[in-house]
């Protein structure tokens, strides 16, 4: 082998060391970049983890325990509010419960500040604190409480709407708030309360009494108009007024009122009908209008009155709430002509 030759095939094995060392050192970067990503993933937030800010929490309204509720009909503003601060690992204050009623139901909403939500809550609640569910050494079950939610993506507020108990007001309801919230560093169990569950736990519970709405916020009740205008029909066809009794200013709970035809030119049974000369009116939560129904007859005969109509009277009366229109009058006008 010539000289030449000899070293151009040290050359071409000398070359071989600098092509390992080039795939080592790819092979390195490859494994640290594997392995930072691994970290990474490791390292994210736990599920349902909740970014500063809460740009992505929703709310969640529940009735009971199974359906959504229309928001429409909560008003947490009827009564006295009942707050307590919700509490994460027996010291940390991640958000607040409160506590209203209306006429029917109790409110109970939980509520997170920034950078926490909520992904269950477990509510109890009772007439007596051995309603709550315990167990043997006193320790509260949440798995057993009556309502409860799960939220896969966290919420930053659950309100439980709670019809089912029987209760007036003035009653104490013992209530038992549970939660499992959830920020960037983790989850923690929350509870709300001022006393303490016997047995070795850390959970409270309170006490809520209710109340009775106010007479702002039930409403007035009042007639539509101050007068209603009718004519007879003609060819001993009927007619029909209905008088509206409006319910103004609000309409939580239930309230009601006595209307009664006090008097007028009209002869009951022979000018009209109406179901009863004077009645209840009762309005349930919610309720904004009740109509009371005169059927006006046609006699065929004319009328010779110094007014060109007839009336019936009418007042509303044994209210707690009654506004300004409390008196109306219905007005028939002949449709006869003087022969």
């Amino acid at each position: 082998m010539s000289s030449l030759q000899f070293d151009s095939l040290n050359f071409i094995r000398s070359g071989r060391a600098p092509l390992r060392c080039a795939s080592r050192i790819i092979l390195l970067v490859m494994f640290v970049a594997l392995l930072s990503a691994c970290k990474q993933e490791n390292s994210q937030s736990p599920a349902g983890a909740v970014e500063s800010g809460q740009p992505s929490l929703t709310e969640s309204v529940e009735s009971g325990s199974v359906n959504a509720a229309d928001t429409t009909q909560i008003d947490a503003s009827t009564v006295e509010p009942l707050i307590f601060p919700l509490m994460a690992g027996q010291h940390i204050e991640v958000g607040s419960i409160t506590v209203t009623n209306t006429e029917n139901s109790i409110i109970v909403m939980y509520e997170t500040t920034e950078g926490w939500g909520i992904t269950e809550t477990h509510l109890d609640a009772a007439l007596d604190y051995s309603g709550l569910h315990t167990n043997r050494a006193g320790n509260p079950v949440p798995g057993n409480f009556s309502y409860s939610t799960s939220h896969p993506e966290a919420v930053y507020s659950v309100t439980h709407v709670i019809d089912d108990l029987e209760w007036s007001a003035g009653m104490e309801i013992y209530l038992a708030t549970h939660a499992v919230v959830v920020s960037q560093q983790g989850s923690e169990t929350a509870w709300a309360g001022d006393m303490d569950f016997p047995g070795n736990n850390w959970a409270v519970y309170f006490t809520y009494t209710t109340q009775e709405p106010s007479a702002d916020q039930r409403g007035q009740l009042q007639f539509a108009q101050a007068i209603y205008e009718t004519a007879e029909l003609g060819r001993g066809r009927p007619n029909l007024v209905q008088v509206e009794v409006q319910r103004v200013g609000g309409s939580q709970g239930s309230v009601s009122a006595r209307y009664r035809i006090t008097g007028g030119t009209a002869v009951i049974d022979r000018d009209y009908a109406i179901e009863s000369a004077t009645g209840l009116l009762e309005f349930l939560d919610g309720e904004t209008s009740k109509i009371i129904s005169i059927i006006i007859f046609d006699d065929n005969e004319y009328e010779q009155y110094e007014s060109p109509y007839e009336t019936i009277d009418m007042v509303l009366e044994e209210s707690c709430c009654l506004g300004l229109q409390q008196t109306t009058q219905v007005q028939i006008f002949d449709d006869e002509e003087l022969n």
